[in-house]
């Protein structure tokens, strides 16, 4: 539910929908990356705070770890979570080649996945990166879940609190 409905979103909000990438920018310069894996059909976000360059990384898959860090490190960016919304195999490997390539990047995923990582979470966690705004802000990550597709499902929503 969380993917399509992102993806509505960043296919209305910017106007472009380019097969392997695509960007919406959210308040104080943060942004949303969008990637997509074909083989497995897998969307992948990359969701960055635009002052401070931390960024979580949602269902990374392992065969595009390579592309992720690439665009990670051309954007200047500080890669502090692999976020995994459900345990499918290609997720949880991408996580794990992306803590072993670098080493500040903590895997996360639902307590009642089953999933193995860093941070367990739960419906009502928040995680959050950055510095804070003017307003006193960080970009943060509310944590739902959405059982079905998968035990633990998550659905995550992003906000400045």
């Amino acid at each position: 539910m969380f993917i399509h409905s992102l993806h509505q979103v960043l296919k209305k909000a910017s106007n472009i929908c380019l097969s392997t990438q695509s960007r919406r920018a959210l308040s104080n310069g943060s942004f949303v990356r969008q990637l997509f894996e074909q083989t497995t059909s897998t969307y992948t976000y990359i969701i960055a705070d635009g002052k401070s360059r931390e960024a979580f990384i949602i269902d990374p898959v392992i065969t595009t770890v390579a592309r992720d860090i690439q665009l990670i490190k051309q954007l200047g960016l500080t890669l502090r979570y692999a976020i995994n919304t459900h345990v499918h195999a290609d997720h949880i490997t991408g996580s794990g080649r992306l803590k072993t390539l670098l080493p500040e990047c903590r895997s996360v995923i639902s307590k009642c996945s089953g999933g193995k990582a860093d941070i367990y979470i739960e419906h009502g966690d928040e995680i959050e990166i950055g510095e804070k705004n003017d307003k006193n802000q960080r970009l943060v990550l509310e944590c739902r879940s959405t059982p079905g597709h998968t035990n633990g499902r998550l659905s995550l929503n992003s906000c400045m609190r």
